[in-house]
């Protein structure tokens, strides 16, 4: 099922074998608000990430980025520091887990000589606090700078979802660098539909996207860049467009397996059955 990583909103004793923490995860798990999760390098060739197991209350989160790289999506700007062992599998990258639908907020963590950051939006420093932000999905992530990262879309902010009232989405940003920033991405569905540019420690934006949207569960969010390569990334926020229906359409024929969607094509991987993946073209 991949690497993961549990947090507890209190101190537990530890466990020696996968069983006895799994045992003790169903006790102490059993409503479901003292444990979560998070996926650790995803797409990392000898512990990728499985479709085949998401629950979205106890993996509230996903690792976004650490020591190895980013693991936002195929071909994505990266700074390799352990270049040795950057191999990746395709699939199982971010974008592709959103594109089946799955709902996670953004961090990063060190591992093996990294020092990237999750940061997490909290009123106080007390651990039930950041606990319960973190699982809310108030986070971000960034490569090792200590960035600040503040989006909203129609006033929701960062790994919340929404019903969209009308037709506009109203994108409200602010990112300060550590260094200056010199380029800002928006991200919808997998896509950057808006970029800017600037040379500046701090920039604000207010911005409307007027698209129509297609798909009934779209997300947005934000990846800055710094001049000294400095990076972090916003939590999704999650817009549901009550006017399309929750619902798609499966064609199969041959190896090939076709999910259909309302007016738009896009290319995803979108099944994996008994870890052996097909490669789809859903519309």
């Amino acid at each position: 099922m991949g690497n993961g990583d549990y947090y507890f909103s209190a101190s537990d004793p530890h466990y020696n074998t996968p069983l006895k923490l799994w045992e003790a995860l169903r006790k102490t798990a059993s409503g479901k608000e003292n444990v979560f999760t998070f996926p650790h390098h995803t797409s990392r060739w000898v512990a990728w990430l499985s479709w085949n197991y998401y629950d979205p209350e106890m993996v509230p989160l996903i690792e976004i980025a650490q020591s190895r790289g980013s693991y936002e999506y195929e071909g994505c700007f990266s700074d390799q520091t352990l270049s040795n062992d950057c191999s990746r599998v395709r699939g199982h990258f971010i974008h592709d887990g959103l594109a089946r639908g799955m709902r996670w907020g953004f961090i990063a963590s060190g591992d093996h000589g990294g020092r990237q950051l999750a940061a997490v939006f909290s009123p106080t420093l007390k651990r039930d606090d950041i606990f319960n932000n973190l699982r809310a999905r108030r986070a971000y992530a960034t490569n090792g700078e200590r960035m600040f990262l503040d989006v909203r879309v129609n006033g929701h902010f960062m790994g919340e979802e929404f019903i969209l009232k009308g037709e506009e989405r109203e994108i409200v940003f602010k990112v300060i660098g550590t260094t200056p920033l010199v380029q800002v991405d928006l991200f919808r569905n997998g896509r950057i539909i808006r970029q800017w540019n600037m040379q500046s420690l701090e920039y604000e934006e207010k911005w409307v996207d007027r698209d129509p949207l297609y798909r009934r569960e779209n997300y947005y969010y934000l990846r800055a860049f710094q001049k000294d390569g400095g990076q972090a990334w916003s939590s999704p926020i999650w817009v549901i467009n009550p006017n399309i229906p929750g619902k798609f359409s499966f064609q199969v024929g041959g190896d090939e397996l076709r999910v259909i969607y309302p007016e738009e094509e896009t290319d995803i991987a979108i099944l994996m059955h008994n870890e052996t993946e097909v490669a789809v073209k859903g519309k």
